[in-house]
C-alpha cells in the first residue's frame, strides 16, 4: 500500500469537490467515508518508484492495477510559486525512462486535466496543511474551506488536538 496521501472527492451540484485527505484507504474507512474517487496529490508522486518497491512488477504492476477498469485520474494544475509556469498534464516531465509510460497514459485518457480551477488555491498544498494541523499551527484554518475546517476540528482528523 502506498504511503502517499490521497484525497477523498465527491460530487456536489455536478462539480467534484475535495472533502478530506487520507493517507490510506484504511484511514478513509476509519472516518466512515465511502470514496468514489481517489486522487494522488501529484502526478509526480504517482511516478515515484519508491512507493512500488514492494510490488513484484513495480510501477508497471501499480498502473496495471490502478487503471484496469478505465479509472480516470483527474489532475489539478500545479504552480509551485507565482513566478513558476503553470504545469498541466501536457507539460509534466517524469524520469526519462518513465516518460513513455506517462505519455501513453495521457494519450489513452487515463489522466484528465481539470480546467475549472481557482488560481488563488494553486499555492496551497495538502501536505503543508497536514503538517500545520499536526504541529498545532492554526494558520491551516485559512487554507481550507470553513466547512472542512469545522469537520477537521470536530472529528479531530489528521492529528488535530482540540484546545
Amino acid at each position: 500500500m502506498s504511503l502517499a496521501p490521497y484525497s477523498f472527492l465527491r460530487k456536489q451540484r455536478g462539480e467534484v469537490v475535495e472533502t478530506s485527505t487520507f493517507f490510506s484507504e484504511n484511514d478513509c474507512k476509519r472516518a466512515n467515508a465511502s470514496p468514489s474517487l481517489w486522487v494522488s496529490p501529484s502526478v509526480y508522486e504517482l511516478f515515484a518508484e519508491k512507493y512500488y518497491a514492494d510490488l513484484p512488477g513495480g510501477i508497471l504492476e501499480n498502473f496495471g492495477r490502478l487503471l484496469k477498469n478505465d479509472l480516470k485520474v483527474y489532475v489539478y494544475p500545479l504552480q509551485r510559486s507565482t513566478t513558476d509556469e503553470l504545469e498541466t498534464i501536457r507539460t509534466v516531465k517524469v524520469k526519462d525512462d518513465l516518460q513513455p509510460l506517462y505519455d501513453y497514459l495521457v494519450r489513452r485518457g487515463s489522466f484528465v486535466q481539470l480546467d475549472n480551477y481557482n488560481p488563488k488555491y494553486l499555492p496551497i498544498f495538502s501536505r503543508d496543511v497536514l503538517k500545520r494541523i499536526a504541529s498545532g499551527d492554526e494558520s491551516w484554518d485559512q487554507m481550507v474551506p470553513p466547512q472542512v475546517a469545522e469537520i477537521i476540528r470536530r472529528r479531530g482528523f489528521f492529528g488535530y488536538k482540540k484546545h
